[in-house]
């Protein structure tokens, strides 16, 4: 259990039916709201295919919402050709995501080897997401050009978190705690969260800058 007040929630790796989730947007906030979250992102799968119509959707609830917690929309690049991937991050910065998320090297999918380094080496991301057995070389990048490593409560991609909080601790680089949600029932507490750092490998102090310090850091770093 956490030793202290571990705060209210931020979550930014979620999906709606604009990708493969089920939840229209306002749902998806509505339920983290009514969880008590500060932040939620929405970060739908693109590629060069859907990325216009996606953000151009999405970014019309901004401004919507009179509850108590920031939105903030961006994507998931998702299976992008590595050497594509430097162009898609900066067309969705142009076209206003506010949060980049990159699609790591899960163990679950053929992700093309390359797609960690490309992504932690490339100014506009935010999170590299589920990243697997990614190297502590990739890991230190990661620390060097602000990205953050993500541990994930999703099952099958939950399999590479004590390789990616191994990594990140000799690299120093900065881990969250996202759901990757899908689903109603994908939603987590920020309990739920300490619990998925410690089990990760992480002692208490840094389960919880995981899922405190971190998130209020890279709130900072986009500017909410």
């Amino acid at each position: 259990m956490a030793s202290a007040d571990l705060g209210r929630r931020c979550e930014f790796h979620t999906h709606t039916f604009f990708s493969d989730g089920v939840l229209c947007p306002t749902e998806l906030v509505r339920r983290a709201f009514v969880l008590g979250d500060q932040c939620i992102a929405i970060t739908d799968h693109v590629d060069f295919t859907n990325i216009e119509h996606v953000l151009k959707s999405q970014l019309k609830l901004k401004g919507k919402i009179d509850w108590d917690l920031r939105v903030l929309i961006g994507v998931e690049l998702t299976h992008i050709p590595v050497s594509k991937i430097p162009k898609i991050a900066g067309q969705a910065k142009k076209l206003g995501a506010e949060i980049i998320v990159g699609h790591g090297e899960t163990p679950m999918e053929p992700v093309e080897a390359g797609t960690n380094r490309a992504y932690v080496s490339c100014n506009y991301m935010d999170i590299l997401a589920h990243p697997g057995r990614i190297t502590v070389e990739d890991a230190e990048r990661a620390r060097e050009n602000n990205v953050f490593l993500e541990l994930t409560s999703r099952k099958g991609h939950n399999q590479g978190n004590k390789f990616v909080s191994e990594a990140a601790l000799k690299a120093k680089a900065r881990l969250i705690v996202d759901t990757d949600a899908h689903e109603p029932e994908d939603f987590i507490t920020q309990e739920h969260a300490y619990t998925i750092a410690l089990m990760s490998g992480l002692d208490q102090k840094t389960a919880t800058d995981t899922v405190v310090k971190n998130p209020a850091e890279l709130m900072k770093k986009l500017g909410v």
